[in-house]
């Protein structure tokens, strides 16, 4: 905890009052009286130089309100305001009402609905008599996906699955034409859902990297087609795509899943264990659990964040802030937002289970490259993006001088870490298990913009990606792709389709960033420039990567649009940040000329002293060959043994007699990659 031991220290407990002084033998009964008092002590001037402790005794709080702090609540440099758990006691700040009296169904119109197999199992409780009257349970349609308009359930501390078909997985479209506004289907199970009301369908209609909520209005049993009401993703409806059906009562059918009937005030529930030896609480809350508005100096410590439908936390400017050591799991939102300010972070928290992304971080002024100097450092953070799977990250990373070190991200179906902005860090992290259910994707995206340059991805070490779209490259066949040069060997020349798959994926033209000292293993495509220009690739691993590197052309073929006049997307970013003035004409004098200087064609690519095993080493394409390119290539050490430690265990660091250390290799810390211990994390 910061500052020194002239701090007073303040008490919140489930069974204290307002009335008390908040001593630890006599505790407030909310933290609003705690604040309050606070308050008091900095406008008399009796406020210690060592700031204020507010501890919170062990118990869940449930929330109905947002707890807010403001300018007026900060602390100083010295001395913080720090709101944490009583040390050894769990503090939990719930968004949720719990739900009790639950009782076997005896309706026997309600029977008839659930299949055969649920009818002794699933239980029913009566909202209203938890003074849940009101209740707001809508399908997301639209994309973005907006998740605090979906309840959610939780059991015993996990959340539970809205009733839905299939239990487990997707299923596909049916063959059918092109179509605005409806899907076909295979089979006769929609035939169930005939008494339902508010069916909804997830999927990916068109392409695989972004997904839609979509409600149907009627299903037509004897076509076989659901019609979906609006808005419809602008692309359409088409064969074999993937999707599964929710919120229907008639899928009850599995321990764990639920239903909420909203007329009738009315849940559902499959419970996986007794419900009457564990705790069921259903999510009411879309307002962060906690707010900071222009407030500076304020430590949330050993705190956990659960059961809301909205965002965690939300900082909003000011400086010096801190979420440390801190658990954010079961909300439909974002865990923890950070939006502005100077040097706010998220340092050793644990975050998992959230419906969308983890971390949003996005500080410092882009026109003027002011950093914000902001952090993500030392969080685990996984089974994030489980009600908007696309484009809701580990970490989302916006504005100028930022640093996302030692996380480790792991198990989503998109992105791990989503990058904006300039002059960034992303370094130390080790990544896996995520792209599991996307395509045309990146465990590390960033995209269509020229002028975000100076970002440095370094250190990281990112193995294991794919599931719906990796191929192992080992199975697939040769076709005639341009094979880059190398300067050691001919290089095993090896290729296959590995869809749509990428470590480090800089999308559409995006330019200028440093790739330094990466591990990539069984990570599709190491290292894609897709027509970007200016971006280094140095001193980075690949192994059993299909391609290590991968520079496209796309500029010059089907991206041309972005330079003739059809789409204003890049040259509209351009003019938005004054690219031809300084600190941009300064920093990046490349980006001045750079719509006069053939814009469409990569160059100024270096790819220097990188290691290629049991991997194919490198593709070049769409309007670019290997005759003609503007890629420098140099030093890298292609399919020739590297003499790893113990490539079989994931060791790759290099023995002492590597040839890669004559081509100027340097050493890649691998056992400082991902989480350290610290003061709020003590076990690695």
């Amino acid at each position: 905890m910061a500052g020194d031991s002239t701090h007073m220290e303040l008490f919140v407990a489930l069974d204290g009052s307002d009335g008390n002084p908040g001593t630890k033998a006599e505790p407030f009964g909310t933290l609003e009286k705690a604040r309050e008092e606070i308050r008091t002590l900095k406008r008399e001037g009796r406020l210690p130089a060592g700031g204020a402790v507010v501890s919170l005794r062990e118990g869940v709080y449930y929330r109905d309100s947002t707890f807010r702090l403001t300018e007026e609540d900060s602390g100083g440099e010295s001395a913080p305001i720090v709101y944490r758990a009583f040390p050894d006691e769990k503090v939990s700040f719930n968004g949720g009402k719990e739900v009790s009296g639950f009782k076997r169904v005896d309706d026997p119109e309600i029977l008839a609905r659930l299949d055969e197999s649920a009818r002794d199992h699933v239980l029913v409780a009566d909202l209203a008599a938890h003074g849940i009257t009101n209740i707001v349970h809508e399908c997301p349609e639209g994309f973005p996906i907006k998740t605090e308009k979906m309840m959610s359930f939780c059991f015993n501390g996990e959340q539970m699955t809205l009733a839905r078909w299939p239990n487990d997985n997707f299923t596909l479209t049916a063959e059918m034409e092109e179509a605005e506004d409806h899907i076909v289907y295979d089979g006769d199970r929609p035939q169930r859902w005939a008494k339902e009301d508010d069916v909804w369908l997830y999927g990916y209609w068109y392409t695989n990297w972004r997904d839609h909520y979509q409600q149907a209005l009627s299903i037509d049993a004897e076509q076989r087609k659901i019609a979906l009401r609006k808005p419809h993703p602008g692309s359409g409806y088409f064969s074999k795509r993937r999707f599964f059906a929710l919120n229907i009562l008639a899928e009850l059918d599995a321990p764990g899943e639920w239903y909420v009937d909203k007329k009738a005030g009315k849940l559902y529930f499959w419970p996986p264990d007794s419900v009457d030896a564990g705790t069921a609480v259903i999510a009411v809350m879309q307002d962060p659990l906690v707010l900071l508005e222009s407030a500076s100096h304020i430590l949330l410590e050993g705190l956990t964040f659960e059961c809301s439908r909205g965002n965690a936390v939300v900082i909003r400017g000011g400086c010096e802030n801190v979420v440390a050591g801190c658990e954010v799991r079961n909300v439909n939102g974002d865990a923890i937002v950070i939006r502005g300010g100077l040097r706010n972070g998220v340092q050793s928290c644990d975050i998992h289970h959230v419906g969308a992304g983890a971390i949003v971080l996005n500080a410092g002024d882009r026109k003027t490259l002011e950093p914000g100097e902001c952090y993500a450092d030392n969080n685990h953070i996984c089974h994030y993006a489980r009600l908007a799977h696309t484009y809701r990250s580990a970490v989302q990373l916006g504005g100028v001088g930022n640093r996302v070190s030692h996380n480790l991200i792991h198990d989503a179906p998109h992105e791990a870490v989503e990058v904006g902005g300039n002059e960034h860090s992303v370094e130390f992290n080790e990544m896996h298990h995520v792209v599991l259910e996307t395509d045309d994707a990146g465990a590390v995206y960033m995209g269509r913009d020229v002028t975000e340059r100076g970002n440095v991805f370094r250190y990281n070490y990112v193995h294991h990606l794919g599931g719906f779209a990796g191929i192992d490259w080992r199975e697939a066949t040769e076709d005639d792709s341009a094979q880059c040069p190398s300067d050691t060997s001919s290089g095993g020349f090896r290729s296959s389709h590995a869809g749509e798959l990428n470590a480090f994926y800089f999308d559409d033209i995006a330019s200028g960033s440093v790739i330094f000292g990466n591990v990539f293993y069984l990570a599709g495509r190491g290292t894609r420039i897709a027509g970007g220009s200016d971006c280094l690739v140095d001193n980075n691993i690949y192994v059993e990567c299909n391609p290590s590197v991968e520079i496209t052309g796309q500029g010059l073929t089907w991206s041309s649009d972005y330079f003739d006049g059809r789409s204003t997307t890049i040259t509209d970013r351009m003019e938005a940040v004054n690219y031809k003035q300084p600190p941009y004409s300064e920093w990046y004098p490349e980006l001045v000329t750079f719509l006069e200087n053939n814009p469409g064609r990569p160059k100024g690519n270096r790819i220097v002293r990188n290691i290629s095993f049991d991997s194919r080493w490198c593709k070049i394409y769409w309007g670019i060959s290997m005759e003609d390119h503007d890629v420098d290539f140099q030093d890298n050490l292609v399919d020739v043994d590297p003499h790893f430690v113990d490539m079989k265990n994931e060791n790759f660091q290099l023995r002492d007699n590597s040839p890669a250390f004559a081509l100027g290799f340097e050493r890649i810390p691998m056992d400082e990659i991902g989480l350290v211990e610290d003061a709020y994390r003590r076990v690695t």
